[in-house]
């Protein structure tokens, strides 16, 4: 092969690996590492971004005898407030408690700790309600977690 012909097939070969790693790379496995994550949050039609993980909005957590139910995380004019009602499920008085509050990802780990939390006393079988307000958007939440400071 002569000179001129091995630079016309060395030009070829470096199109055709150019060419197909551009193929390989390109958008479509992009797209498709997108659409894995999971959509944790969704616009009102008032523009509130509200948080709809299953974990957070469907899943009672206990704290001992304490259940919180009915949690919602909505941020509008970047302020989120965090919701919810804490239940006495014992037979007995629960005295004042203060409690963390951690917000978690996706692969559980921690992206605020809301520390100083009061829950005052709560008779047995009853429901009191909660409220958090942070500022910034904090709705992208997979999970919460409840703590007793000690």
């Amino acid at each position: 092969m002569n000179k001129p012909m091995k630079k016309i097939v060395f030009g070829c070969l470096s199109f055709i690996i150019v060419a197909t790693t551009m193929i390989g790379c390109g958008p479509n496995n992009v797209k498709e590492k997108e659409t894995e994550k999971i959509e944790l949050t969704y616009i009102d039609e008032d523009g509130t971004k509200i948080n709809k993980s299953d974990k957070v909005v469907n899943e009672t957590k206990k704290l001992g005898e304490l259940e919180f139910k009915n949690i919602s995380i909505k941020e509008s004019g970047n302020l989120t407030k965090l919701e919810f009602d804490a239940y006495n499920s014992s037979e007995k008085i629960l005295y004042e408690k203060e409690v963390t509050i951690v917000l978690l990802n996706e692969k559980n780990e921690e992206i605020k700790r809301l520390k100083n939390f009061y829950i005052g006393t709560i008779s047995p079988k009853q429901t009191v309600k909660g409220r958090r307000e942070i500022t910034l958007d904090h709705t992208e939440v997979y999970d919460i977690k409840f703590l007793e400071n000690k």
